[in-house]
């Protein structure tokens, strides 16, 4: 007869959510990235709250999810997908003069070269 104990069970460090053992920690803060601080600077105010992007409604202008837009913050890339809409985003801003407006020059760089 096999005997369990209640809370014994070790979880093997795979099954954590949000661990990838095949790469090193993130030891960046989500707010110190180029990308970051580009869209921080020049999304529409709408989108920026207290000097910090608001993932929610970015999320909801994209029709990406919000773990997309973090995702996109985190790694720096974006997809041609995701700068279309971004630029879209920009475009369609209420108040069209309050800040420069994205380019496909300022998100270029962060296509993923393979």
């Amino acid at each position: 007869m096999l005997k369990f104990r209640i809370g014994a069970t070790k979880v093997h460090p795979c099954f954590i959510r949000g661990l990838n053992m095949d790469q090193p920690a993130n030891t960046k803060e989500l707010y110190e990235g180029e990308l970051y601080s580009l869209l921080r600077e020049k999304l529409p105010s709408e989108y920026v709250h207290d000097g910090k992007v608001n993932t929610r409604l970015l999320s909801e202008a994209t029709e990406n999810a919000r773990f997309t837009i973090y995702r996109w913050f985190h790694e720096n890339k974006l997809s041609p997908k995701a700068i279309k809409s971004l630029l879209e985003v920009s475009a369609n801003a209420d108040r069209p003069d309050e800040k420069d407006r994205l380019t496909k020059n300022d998100l270029i760089p962060f296509l993923p070269i393979p």
